[in-house]
């Protein structure tokens, strides 16, 4: 249980990092 909420939160925040990359990138065009 332990292992996989940890993946689970690894990937929350690896995809809120993406979210953030995204939306600089979206600024500037």
């Amino acid at each position: 249980m332990g292992l996989h909420t940890k993946i689970m939160n690894n990937i929350k925040l690896e995809g809120k990092q993406a979210n953030d990359l995204i939306e600089g990138m979206l600024d500037e065009l």
